[in-house]
């Protein structure tokens, strides 16, 4: 696969709504992403070339790709590319991560689970949020540092960095009906984290 040159970092909703109504189209879209060859594509998975080529066309049409002679594919995404948050491929990955990525176990390397919560100001939260960021950035940095190795010394590895501020529905029997206060704190605010 070429390599890709600074262009388009996020695709229409409507673009999206094109991948994400077809389970093969997706498949195809998060390979190239992931810059894989044609030929990886059919190695790895039990698809007719024709039909590769096919979804390979329809993603030259949205921009992702521009499909070369002998289906060579050069990436035109940029670096940040992303999909819409609440778009129907974030939404896609989001369902797919509740039902099958956190029903795991983790203990095994490099599997890693963290569940952190705390208590943060705004500029804390604000903080962690360009920490989130540059690690988002990071794993971008070493993805595309390992697309020239062969598809066989990698393996696919999801990260989910989420950040919310959010109460837990299991605590709202116990808030106190009538908030009070001490020292001049709001005790409701007690469970106004980020987590």
């Amino acid at each position: 696969m070429n390599q890709k040159h600074p262009g388009l970092n996020q695709l229409t909703l409507a673009q999206e709504q094109e991948i994400a109504k077809d389970a093969t189209t997706l498949l195809i879209t998060v390979c190239v992403l992931n810059r894989w060859s044609m030929q990886d594509i059919a190695n790895f998975y039990d698809l007719e070339e024709t039909a590769i080529i096919q979804k390979l066309a329809l993603l030259d049409r949205l921009g992702i790709i521009e499909l070369l002679p002998n289906s060579r594919i050069k990436l035109k995404v940029a670096a940040n590319f992303h999909w819409h948050t609440g778009g129907p491929i974030a939404n896609f990955f989001k369902r797919t991560i509740e039902r099958e990525l956190f029903d795991a176990d983790f203990s095994e390397p490099p599997n890693q689970l963290f569940i952190l919560n705390g208590m943060f100001s705004p500029q804390s939260a604000q903080a962690l949020g360009r920490k989130l960021e540059k690690l988002a950035h990071e794993f971008n940095q070493l993805n595309d540092a390992d697309a020239g190795l062969e598809i066989n010394a990698r393996n696919g590895v999801t990260l989910v960095l989420a950040m919310r501020d959010w109460q837990y529905n299991a605590f709202k029997p116990f808030y106190v009906k009538k908030p009070r206060t001490r020292r001049g704190v709001n005790a409701a605010s007690i469970f106004h984290g980020v987590a």
